[in-house]
């Protein structure tokens, strides 16, 4: 059996998107890597998005020790949901939307997404979650991620500067020590 693997699902507001995003940093995140090829909306629902990423992490159970979800922008809200469904040892948000309330496209819809709401649930999460936001990001709010980490037992929250929306906020040194200390527990 393998020791410790990350399940990366890719970013896209659920309906686009590229697990291939995460390749050039594979080699920097200090173990093995499998991107999650989720099916898009509208050909499923995001229930059934975040199933199947479950699955994968069901899956990666069966060769790994230790099995982390991590998740850019809506890869990162699908992260946190499969974890409560399928438990990990550590869930890894960037620039996810972790309060529905504080991403602008979603206000006007977000009473028919409530119960995919990572916030709604926050206090009863107790994964070691690490979240990574950049300071300038305009798509989703940096408040969404205070406020999930605020009502998160075990989260913790790492603000990037000068970052916006972007998958480049592990280009940052201090970004990558946390999370190397997140997989070494």
């Amino acid at each position: 059996m393998k020791h410790k693997c990350i399940i990366y699902v890719h970013g896209g507001g659920w309906t686009h998107g590229e697990p291939s995003e995460i390749d050039r940093y594979k080699d920097r995140l200090g173990c093995d890597v499998i991107a999650v090829p989720y099916k898009l909306i509208p050909h499923t629902t995001m229930g059934g998005q975040i199933s199947q990423v479950a699955e994968a992490i069901r899956d990666a159970k069966r060769d790994y020790t230790k099995v982390y979800a991590m998740g850019y922008s809506a890869g990162g809200q699908l992260a946190v949901m499969a974890a409560r469904k399928e438990k990990v040892d550590g869930v890894i948000t960037l620039c996810a939307p972790l309060d529905f309330s504080k991403v602008a496209a979603m206000r006007l819809i977000r009473f028919l997404l409530l119960s995919f709401d990572p916030i709604r649930a926050a206090d009863s999460d107790r994964t070691d979650t690490l979240v990574i936001h950049g300071d300038t990001d305009e798509t989703v709010s940096v408040d969404a991620a205070k406020n999930y980490v605020r009502k998160a037992k075990n989260s913790s929250l790492t603000i990037v500067p000068k970052k916006g929306h972007t998958l480049t906020v592990l280009d940052d040194a201090e970004v990558r020590r946390r999370i190397k200390t997140l997989l070494e527990r």
